[in-house]
């Protein structure tokens, strides 16, 4: 991958000009998860608008070395009218950052902010970023193809579904649009407008390169009570049909040359005959692909997954989420610690990796909750184990239970009352402040110390957790047996994971040394 001599990008392979740019922008926030994946939500975008007979191109902000100083240049050579930029809650004020840039070079140009932090904070991000000046949210394809029909036949765009806007000083937020009913019909996305080499995913979401992430299912039907697809998608589950999967991964095996792929879905195994469906169409034709996929530990049986490893499943991640009883009943999770444990050993039988994801840290979750949960992760025996730090995604129900007040006595429930005044609490909205210290925008010197040493002891918590799992004398045996059987992949999976290992190490002694 270049870095410090980046000159030219996909959309500036001629000098044709594009009335719509779409951007993911600039993330340099390390992450545990350290790896870039082909920005599926606005490569999709792209495919509706060229369907609809609207030029578009994808500006990538994350892959280049120098992005604002490549954006300069496709501002002035593409001339883009309306430019759409993506962005979750971690990254809304790098999109703002890249919005005020293209102000300064031309005010005229329309900017559209969508994606996770849009759909979950409508109103505050329009109110608080001036640099929008229209944001979907939802579903993303048709709203966006009718704003921009209605500005280039200069029509009333204010009746538009899933779209806000600002009336004088008002934010104005128009009725959510129905959701595509037949999701087969969308376009492929725009692979086409990326540089496909240019991105690497994070460990056990590829086997080889080049890879990308597959979307089949929009939609999951569970409610965890700190996930924010409902934000997107209502609850509501659309699957698409067998062969419409199989035709996109033959396309992009017939035009990019890509054989491997992540199935990104919120949970891929979630029907069980569309998965015998896609993966003995995979295994009769030949299709010799690898493939991983997200899943829950009470969609999978020991049928399913031998018929997904004679398709090319490599690896499965498992989001465990919780295991005490009251991290469950906190969590909505609705699955059992037996339940884990037997779909860890089932994979694990089927000859297929497999990846334990942990949230540490709900509101109200004790240390003894804490401890039972790290000692279950190491008697599951899955391949990897990752702790995530918990964090109230916006929009989430739990968040919107933390910001009427409910858990005041925890870290979080003491973190919300720090920032959410009684007018927040009953408008249920939050201000500036608290939206930058979610983004991390406000130094941990906000904090008091009781709140400080809630995280110091998280951190500590979690250090010890990745220490014990990865270096356990257990775990090194296991591996090195693995590898003698089979050096070629089982090196590179430790390898990953052993990054992957100290990366987190590495951010939470940062966190854990807050003063």
């Amino acid at each position: 991958m270049k870095t410090k001599k980046d000159t030219a990008i996909k959309c500036l392979d001629n000098s044709t000009n594009t009335f719509t740019l779409l951007i993911r922008p600039p993330y340099k926030k390390e992450t545990w998860a350290s790896g870039k994946e082909i920005p599926l939500g606005i490569s999709y975008i792209a495919s509706y608008l060229e369907s609809q007979n609207i030029s578009s191109e994808i500006f990538d902000m994350q892959v280049y070395s120098e992005p604002y100083d490549l954006l300069g240049q496709v501002l002035v050579k593409r001339k883009p009218e309306i430019i759409g930029i993506t962005a979750n809650t971690v990254n809304i004020f790098d999109a703002a950052g890249v919005a005020k840039f293209i102000k300064n070079h031309n005010k005229k140009i329309i900017t559209v902010i969508g994606g996770a932090q849009a759909s979950a904070l409508p109103k505050e991000t329009l109110e608080y970023f001036p640099c929008f000046d229209y944001l979907i949210y939802g579903e993303g394809e048709v709203t966006f193809y009718k704003l921009i029909d209605s500005i280039i036949n200069k029509t009333d765009s204010t009746h538009i579904e899933g779209l806000a806007y600002r009336e004088k000083k008002n934010v104005c937020i128009n009725p959510e649009r129905e959701l595509i009913k037949n999701i087969d019909e969308i376009p492929f996305p725009a692979r086409e407008k990326l540089d496909i080499h240019r991105y690497h995913p994070c460990f056990g979401h590829y086997y080889k390169l080049p890879s990308t992430g597959l979307y089949t299912i929009r939609g999951c039907p569970y409610n965890c009570s700190f996930c924010c697809s409902d934000n997107v998608w209502s609850n509501r589950v659309r699957p698409m049909s067998a062969k419409r999967v199989i035709e996109e991964i033959k396309h992009c095996m017939v035009k990019y040359n890509i054989r491997d792929f992540s199935f990104n879905d919120d949970v891929f195994t979630l029907f069980r005959n569309r998965v015998f469906e896609i993966c003995s169409t995979i295994i009769q034709e030949d299709l010799n692909i690898t493939w991983n996929c997200w899943s829950r530990v009470d969609t999978v049986d020991y049928e399913m997954l031998q018929c997904m490893k004679r398709a090319g499943c490599f690896n499965i991640r498992y989001g465990v989420d919780a295991v005490s009883p009251y991290s469950l009943r906190i969590s909505s999770k609705g699955t059992t610690a037996e339940q884990a444990e037997n779909a860890v050993e089932l994979t694990k039988a089927a000859g297929i990796h497999c990846s334990a994801n942990f949230i540490i840290g709900f509101p109200g979750e004790s240390i003894e909750d804490i401890n039972k949960a790290i000692a279950f992760s190491k008697k599951l025996k899955s391949d990897h184990a990752v702790y995530n730090f918990f964090g109230p995604g916006p929009g989430s129900p739990i968040f919107k239970e933390l910001l009427v007040g409910k858990y005041p006595d925890t870290l979080w429930g003491s973190i919300f009352k720090k920032f959410v005044s009684e007018k927040n609490r009953i408008d249920q909205q939050i201000d500036l402040e608290f939206l930058k210290f979610l983004s991390g925008q406000t130094k941990a010197t906000i904090l008091d110390e009781h709140e400080k040493k809630a995280i110091r002891t998280l951190s500590i918590t979690i250090i010890k957790a990745y220490i014990k799992f990865y270096l356990s004398p257990q775990y090194v045996g296991k591996k090195l047996k693995l590898i003698i059987k089979n050096p070629k992949q089982e090196i590179r999976f430790l390898w990953y994971g052993f990054r992957h290992f100290f990366i987190a190490i590495k951010i939470l002694t940062r966190i854990s040394s807050l003063k």
